[in-house]
């Protein structure tokens, strides 16, 4: 419900605010963990806690002990290691980069291959794009197996797409240098910050490559701030500035997100999302679109 209503636990300024849809769910979780410890499912209920504590709550200390139990206690080997993912992400989220590294690199030193082995490998590469190391990001990529799971795999490709793309022309490669900067401040959720970084890019190298990644991570962050209405101008100035942007699929697919979940206006999301199948029928997104048709038009499941 939460995630359907765009719940957030902070405001545009990071002010704390009530997210009663969220904090029911840390509740939930919470009463689980602590009445059923033996249950099947505690540990996951534990996962859970930690998701909402270090992505919705921003308590990060918090996060990180329920993640070292989860890590350290777990029997399934995959939620031990999903654990030490995270914990790699909560220290990168922190601003210790040595200690995200020394967790990716443990989980794909101990897994070697499978989907998590590949999630490691992947966030060892942003690393190196976030600190400037772009040669060693792209190897990283390209060493990647592409028909791992779908989700990283895609990931995987953007990454190898934006350094192929946009190494160069000058030699300091400040313009993706800068991309990389913002790209960091959102992984650690410092929106505002990231909104200055990318208004300072756009400014300075608004002919660059690199700008359309910059103006839709810009769309991102004004959504995830809470300011819709600049996020939906966004979203047609990208429109008209970059009609042959890779990322343009994405932008209408957003449109049609914020339309649906922001403004609760079915029948505007309905013709985006129908819009979106027939100029961009072969997107990776249009299994979503389609699921989201059929959700608003209120079709009954098959069967």
């Amino acid at each position: 419900m939460a995630e359907e209503a765009n719940e957030r636990a902070f405001d545009a300024a990071d002010n704390r605010i009530d997210a009663p849809h969220f904090e029911a769910a840390l509740a939930g979780y919470q009463a689980f963990a602590e009445r059923y410890p033996t249950h099947p499912s505690a540990m996951e209920a534990l996962a859970r806690q930690a998701e909402l504590q270090q992505s919705v709550f921003r308590n990060y200390g918090v996060a990180e002990i329920l993640l070292e139990r989860l890590s350290n206690q777990s029997r399934n080997a995959g939620q031990a290691a999903t654990a030490r993912l995270d914990l790699g992400r909560l220290a990168l989220q922190r601003g210790n980069l040595a200690a995200a590294r020394t967790a990716f690199t443990q989980v794909e030193e101990d897994l070697r291959i499978g989907p998590l082995a590949e999630t490691a490998r992947l966030e060892l590469a942003l690393l190196n794009f976030y600190e400037g190391d772009f040669q060693g990001a792209l190897a990283r990529v390209e060493a990647m197996n592409e028909n791992t799971a779908t989700d990283v795999a895609n990931d995987a490709i953007a990454l190898k797409l934006t350094l192929r793309e946009n190494v160069g022309p000058d030699s300091t490669n400040a313009a993706l240098q800068a991309y990389a900067d913002a790209s960091l401040l959102a992984r650690q959720q410092r929106h505002t910050e990231v909104l200055r970084e990318l208004e300072g890019l756009l400014s300075t190298f608004g002919a660059h490559p690199i700008s359309d990644e910059a103006a839709f991570l810009r769309i991102e962050t004004q959504r995830a701030l809470g300011l819709t209405v600049e996020a939906v101008t966004s979203i047609e100035r990208f429109q008209s500035r970059y009609p042959q942007s890779h990322l343009l699929e994405r932008t209408l697919f957003l449109l049609g997100e914020i339309q649906e979940h922001d403004y609760g206006d079915a029948a505007a999301a309905l013709e985006t999302y129908t819009e979106f199948l027939v100029r961009f029928p072969g997107s990776l997104l249009a299994p979503d679109a389609r699921a989201r048709i059929r959700n608003l038009r209120g079709d009954r499941p098959i069967g």
